[in-house]
C-alpha cells in the first residue's frame, strides 16, 4: 500500500519522504523493531527544560532519554545516541517521531539513514499518531512531577524515575502488569526455549498470556531485597553514564 507523503510542520518538503509508516500500530513482534520518540517541556528553577525520550514499543522499555534547555537537534541527537550504545538495533528498525524540525534535521536523519532504519512521523497536528510516547510523558509527569527546583536536581529525579523505576520496577498495563525489563528477560527465555510463533502478524512472537506468565515469574523471583540491590545497580551504572566523574550526582536541593 501507498504511504501518503506527508508535509513538515515549517511547509517545505525535505530531502526525503515524510510518511506515517507506524499507523497507529502500537505493537512490536521484538526488541529494537519499533521505537517512538517524542520531547517534553519540564520546568527547573524557573527554567524551561527539555526531556527528550525513544521507548521502544515491543516492552514500553525506555531505551534513550536525555534533558536541556534548548529543545534542538542536539538534544534529540544525543537521546538516539544513547538509544543506538545501549541497544545496538540491527537492519528491520522502524523510528517515528512527529515533525519537529529536531527530528526532521539533516544530521539526526543522517543517523537513522547510516544505520538502514525507517522512518516514521506523525501527522501533523495528530498526537494520537504517537499515543505511547504522550501517555508516557503524561505517567512521569502525574508520579514525579514536572516543575524541579534546579537542573541538577531534575536530573537525578528523572534519572532515578525513568532508569530504576520506570525500566525496572513499574508494573504496565500494556505488559500484563509486569515491568519493563521484566518482560523482556521473561521473552530472552521463552526465545531460548522455542515457544512456538503465532500464528498472525499483528502478534508478539510469543502469546501474551504465555510470555506475561514467565515475566511475572521473573519479577516474583526478583522480590523483595533482591529487587532493591537490582534497582540499586542499574542507578548505580546509569549514574557512571551520565555523571562520568566517579558516578557522583549532583547535591539535591532540599524540596
Amino acid at each position: 500500500m501507498d504511504l501518503p507523503r506527508l508535509v513538515p510542520s515549517d511547509g517545505k518538503q525535505g530531502a526525503f519522504p515524510l510518511q506515517h509508516v507506524l499507523a497507529r500500530d502500537f505493537t512490536a513482534p521484538a526488541v529494537n523493531r519499533r521505537w517512538v520518540s517524542d520531547t517534553t517541556e519540564l520546568s527547573a528553577g524557573g527554567t524551561r527544560l527539555f526531556l527528550a525520550a525513544i521507548i521502544d514499543l515491543f516492552s514500553r522499555f525506555v531505551v534513550g532519554w536525555a534533558i536541556s534547555t534548548i529543545n534542538d537537534r542536539h538534544l534529540v541527537r544525543r537521546t538516539l545516541e544513547m538509544a543506538i550504545k545501549r541497544r545496538g538495533p540491527g537492519a528491520g528498525l522502524l523510528c517515528h517521531s512527529d515533525q519537529g524540525s529536531p527530528y526532521t534535521s539533516e544530521d539526526y536523519q543522517r543517523v537513522l539513514g547510516g544505520l538502514g532504519v525507517t522512518v516514521s512521523m506523525s501527522r501533523r497536528g495528530n498526537c494520537h499518531d504517537n499515543a505511547p510516547m504522550e501517555s508516557f510523558f503524561s505517567t512521569l509527569k502525574f508520579e514525579l512531577g514536572e516543575n524541579f527546583d534546579s537542573v541538577s536536581f531534575a536530573k537525578e529525579e528523572l534519572l532515578d524515575y525513568i532508569e530504576v523505576f520506570f525500566n525496572h520496577e513499574r508494573r504496565h498495563s500494556a505488559l500484563g502488569y509486569v515491568s519493563p525489563a521484566d518482560f523482556e528477560k521473561a521473552a530472552r527465555i521463552v526465545r531460548a526455549v522455542g515457544y512456538p510463533r503465532p500464528s498472525t502478524n499483528n502478534q508478539r512472537i510469543w502469546p501474551a498470556e504465555g510470555l506475561t506468565a514467565q515475566a511475572r515469574g521473573v519479577q516474583a523471583r526478583n522480590g523483595g531485597g533482591r529487587e532493591k540491590r537490582r534497582g540499586a545497580a542499574v542507578l548505580s551504572a546509569s549514574r557512571r553514564m551520565f555523571y562520568p566523574t566517579g558516578g557522583v550526582a549532583p547535591q539535591r536541593t532540599p524540596i
